[in-house]
């Protein structure tokens, strides 16, 4: 369930360098550069779009997606919401697919008003990258992307104003209705970015070998540094090393409890840069609040977990909820509910 921060969180920013190893002639993408062309094969619903004849007028939002992929089916409702609701504030919801015909549009037309947005077939290519079509490769090898669904948004002024994993991701929201609203900051996300690139240009070895070498002094100590306010990284990167971390000092083979407390502190600081509303945060907090001996606000968190999430992650969240709840009945009466999470904040 869990994936290594150091790969998630580059991907998240679109910083892949071994997807991008396999793909030399592609050019990278970044955030604020501008939106490359769509090359379509054929509209199977709605359409044409030209993002360039039809910069400024429109807000697009360009998800990658495949009719066997399960997440990509997670995403489809959302989408229409968001279509729905932005629909009059000029937002376009762009669904490619590099299937064929065949396949894409008898799916298409039976989910009907589900998916009452543009539907595109990408366009083939000959560059010897499997079965990604033209634009699935400029746009999702070019921003470091490996899998479905995958999202862009574009700004009215034509520039990529994020991109990411698009199921169950809070941040597609955050951003689309800031651009929405016009009070998204590019040149910001732009230098936030980049700050994000030197962090993993930096620390990323030195993290990484720390891991594998369990020498949680050193991960705790740069994770630390993570955290710091002055550090001009951006949220989600915190949130991800901060979660990732604490999971790591919590479950590995080799952990260590005396370290126990940090988890909990990053754990701790992982919920509350997401709001209190990440099932993955929520689920670690919980898990540090239980190693530390505080069993009830453990049950009061993971039930928080439960939910927030769905599907398979939901089915393993009410597992662990059903062992700390079992733990609690073994408590003494005496126990008392204080405050959660005694630690120092970064």
């Amino acid at each position: 369930m869990r994936a290594l921060f150091a790969v998630a969180a580059m991907c998240v920013i679109g910083f892949c360098g071994n997807v991008r190893a396999q793909a030399p002639e592609v050019k990278e993408l970044h955030i604020g550069d501008p939106a490359p062309t769509l090359h379509v094969a054929e509209w199977i619903k709605g359409g044409p779009v030209d993002l360039e004849k039809e910069k400024g007028q429109h807000i697009y939002l360009i998800e990658f997606w495949a009719t066997w992929c399960g997440p990509c089916w997670m995403s489809m409702p959302h989408l229409n919401e968001l279509q729905k609701q932005y629909k009059d504030k000029g937002l376009v919801v762009v669904a490619m697919s590099d299937e064929p015909k065949s396949t894409v549009a008898p799916v298409v037309e039976k989910q009907g008003d589900k998916m009452d947005f543009v539907v595109a077939i990408d366009q083939p290519t000959q560059t010897g990258m499997g079965s990604l079509g033209k634009t699935s490769t400029t746009y999702m090898m070019g921003a470091g992307l490996d899998g479905v669904p995958a999202a862009f948004v574009i700004a009215k002024d034509g520039r990529i104003a994020w991109f990411g994993y698009s199921a169950g991701n809070p941040q597609l929201d955050e951003v689309l209705a800031k651009v929405v609203k016009g009070e998204y900051d590019i040149d910001k996300a732009v230098a936030t970015s980049k700050a994000d690139a030197k962090f993993f240009k930096e620390q990323q070895t030195v993290m990484a070998q720390a891991m594998e070498k369990a020498d949680w002094k050193l991960l705790v100590e740069h994770t630390k540094k993570v955290l710091d306010p002055s550090n001009p990284i951006s949220k989600e990167l915190r949130v991800q090393i901060a979660n990732e971390v604490a999971w790591i000092l919590l479950t590995d083979d080799k952990k260590d409890s005396q370290y126990y407390k940090d988890a909990l502190l990053f754990a701790q600081s992982a919920n509350e840069l997401t709001d209190g509303n990440d099932p993955t945060a929520l689920d670690t907090y919980a898990r540090a609040l239980f190693e530390t001996g505080d069993i009830p606000h453990a049950v009061e968190f993971q039930k928080k977990a439960v939910e927030h999430s769905d599907g398979p992650v939901k089915e393993e969240m009410q597992k662990t909820l059903k062992k700390y709840e079992t733990a609690q009945q073994e408590k003494q009466p005496s126990d008392s509910l204080g405050p959660p999470g005694n630690v120092l904040k970064p």
